[in-house]
């Protein structure tokens, strides 16, 4: 477990070594090459003055059309930290704090981040893969056969959301990323949003690639983002529930605190993003329902907003984008 990698500064072994080798020609062969892409990209639509108050124009319409479009979500949004005022965790924690600053500074440059990347990721990978689409039946918007496409995609994705999560943990090259969403200590609704870029690259390649050989790829991504969007809002505040009978199908604010433990007792436990039955089905649920351990990282050197050695906020958000290639380095040493 890379937790305990951090905790106890073990050196890596010979299948840790090969499972970084194998992460870095991963990244190598369809990351970076997307990389470059976008940046070519991005330089060709900053050369006009016309085409930078184009791009302006673009994240402002982005965040007017996600406030005027998604009422409900709002909504939920601010039912979570009523609920979080209400059966908090850790009574002591504020609704308002440090960590929730920074924790919004993610929420703004993953949601332009998310405007700017997704939809052509998406096409990029498609392509990248020559995945051709499956049409294992005709489909329309009235169809039954248009329901399963949809609930047989969301399962899919959800069980390789589990299946990459775990991946991220067990590969020491992947939790170097990784980590950065692990770091918080004072979870908070917005929690999820911290996430290092490269981080996403991975995770999304995994779980998503299967759902482009679907003809309806863009309603499974869709519905999925949708619904687990609003769980992780959920499962990352500070509120005291394992929602009872649910804990058995869905991931909950309980178990995925277990998941974010910084005790070593809890490492390996509670992968499941939105559903909790692949840990029930694969042995990787903790059976303790009833836990609310600490949650962070081990490792002293990561660049924390909590405890005292980043004071600026946005210091600390560049520093934990930095902190991945750091502790790569010093893997590729060993």
């Amino acid at each position: 477990m890379n937790q305990e990698l951090e905790e106890h500064s073990f050196k890596l072994n010979v299948k840790q070594k090969l499972a970084n080798a194998l992460a870095f020609l991963f990244v190598l062969t369809i990351v970076l090459p997307f990389l470059m892409i976008l940046i070519s990209d991005v330089s060709s639509a900053l050369v006009g003055y016309g085409s930078l108050l184009e791009i302006c124009k673009r994240i402002y319409w982005y965040f007017l059309s996600s406030v005027i479009n998604f009422p409900l979500f709002l909504l939920a949004l601010v039912s979570i930290f009523v609920l979080q005022n209400m059966y908090p965790v850790l009574k002591s924690q504020r609704n308002f704090n440090r960590a929730l600053v920074v924790d919004l500074i993610y929420f703004a440059v993953m949601l332009i981040f998310y405007m700017a990347v997704a939809s052509k990721f998406f096409l990029y990978l498609k392509s990248f893969f020559s995945i051709p689409e499956l049409t294992l039946w005709e489909t329309n918007l009235s169809s039954i056969n248009y329901f399963w496409q949809l609930l047989i995609g969301y399962l899919a994705v959800d069980f390789l959301g589990w299946f990459h999560h775990l991946v991220r943990h067990k590969v020491p090259f992947f939790w170097a990323m990784h980590s950065v969403h692990h770091s918080q200590k004072e979870l908070n609704p917005f929690s999820n949003e911290r996430v290092h870029f490269l981080d996403w690259f991975v995770a999304n390649i995994i779980k998503f690639s299967p759902a482009l050989f679907f003809t309806e790829s863009l309603g499974i991504i869709l519905n999925y983002i949708i619904i687990h969007k609003f769980l992780d809002h959920l499962n990352h505040a500070n509120i005291k529930t394992n929602l009872g009978p649910f804990r058995y199908i869905f991931v909950t604010p309980q178990s995925h605190r277990v998941h974010h433990s910084s005790e070593k007792e809890f490492f390996d436990k509670n992968f499941g993003v939105s559903l909790s039955i692949w840990d029930h089905l694969f042995g990787t649920q903790c059976k303790n329902y009833d836990a609310y351990p600490a949650t962070g990282v081990p490792d002293k050197t990561f660049p924390n907003e909590q405890d005292g050695t980043e004071h600026n906020v946005l210091s600390a958000f560049v520093k934990q984008q930095i902190y991945p290639f750091k502790k790569m380095i010093q893997y590729l040493r060993e």
